[in-house]
């Protein structure tokens, strides 16, 4: 007998970090966040020195809503870990099992065209549910310099605007 899990966005995102036990609450911090995007606020940067629980702080919101936060966590050990290709499959593949119920079998159709329609077909999705959707990067500065217009390809991925 097998182990079943419960899928949600947090299990279907490929570059999710593991999150170490024990962990500190900060849910004052959490329930901030959403405060701050109640009003007019659309962009949250969260800063802070290397190794202080930036990325999980940002972990632990998406868990606290684990089907309203779509999430890339990208890491700078080596240049495939911030692979534009990789990271839109991620994002895609998470899209696709909100609004299907099941991932993306290969990087087919796993493109900008995907994104631009599924935009959409988000915000109805949201509305309908009474929903926020949420949308985190975490390490993009950990990107090379060198490496900018990866960022710059990243962020166009993302529904700004």
């Amino acid at each position: 007998m097998s182990v079943g899990q419960v899928m949600d966005l947090t299990v279907v995102c490929h570059s999710f970090p593991e999150m170490p036990i024990p962990q500190i609450d900060r849910d004052n911090l959490l329930s901030l966040f959403i405060k701050i995007f109640a009003g007019d606020t659309k962009l949250l940067v969260v800063e802070g020195d290397e190794g202080i629980g930036k990325t999980i702080l940002l972990a632990q919101f998406a868990y606290k809503y684990p089907f309203q936060v779509f999430s890339l966590f990208i890491k700078s050990a080596s240049r495939w870990a911030y692979d534009p290709e990789s990271l839109r499959f991620d994002l895609c593949n998470q899209i696709h099992w909100l609004l299907h119920g099941t991932e993306l079998d290969t990087n087919e159709g796993a493109d900008d065209t995907f994104l631009r329609r599924s935009w959409g077909i988000l915000q109805r999705y949201a509305v309908q549910r009474r929903k926020t959707l949420f949308f985190i990067v975490d390490g993009l500065d950990e990107i090379p310099e060198e490496e900018s217009q990866t960022r710059k390809i990243i962020l166009d991925m993302l529904p700004f605007g």
